[in-house]
């Protein structure tokens, strides 16, 4: 899977307010990017992006195990971004 389907896939799961299968593309997305071969250097730097941009989401849950959601915007600008140039 392409970090374009990735990050649809992540975009797709937040939009639908379903905060269980977010959490869940997270993990997936972090786990096959850190394992991925790239067919390519441009698909190389697109998942080191979507690696990097999950990191950050993983750890904005707040106390109570809420995403931060305000804090979260740039994120999925950078994931919407991804999504378009797959």
């Amino acid at each position: 899977m392409s970090a374009a389907q990735f990050a649809g896939r992540i975009l797709e799961a937040w939009t639908r307010a379903d905060d269980a299968r977010f959490a869940s593309e997270l993990e997936q997305a972090a786990a096959v990017c850190r394992g991925f071969q790239a067919p390519s250097p441009l698909e190389e730097e697109r998942c080191e992006l979507l690696e990097s941009v999950v990191d950050s989401m993983r750890r904005m849950r707040g106390s109570d195990g809420g995403w931060q959601y305000e804090r979260m915007s740039t994120g999925m600008d950078l994931l919407r971004h991804l999504r378009r140039a797959g």
